[in-house]
């Protein structure tokens, strides 16, 4: 599986729990998140992420969730 189609599954987990969290502030950052997630696929997808940047949004983006 490609680092494009990883990111794309993250985005989808984030709408689906967007659609099952109570808190408008949770569904929020959830759809955020996803919205981020497709950004780096796209990114991943046009070749513009470097490894250790790819890393560091990652493992931001994980630490959030």
């Amino acid at each position: 599986m490609s680092k494009s189609e990883r990111y794309r599954q993250h985005a989808a987990q984030c709408i689906r729990a967007s659609k099952l969290a109570r808190a408008a502030g949770a569904k929020y950052l959830l759809i955020v998140m996803s919205q981020r997630w497709n950004d780096l696929a796209e990114q991943a997808e046009a070749g513009l992420l470097q490894d250790q940047q790819d890393r560091a949004v990652v493992e931001t983006l994980l630490k959030t969730a």
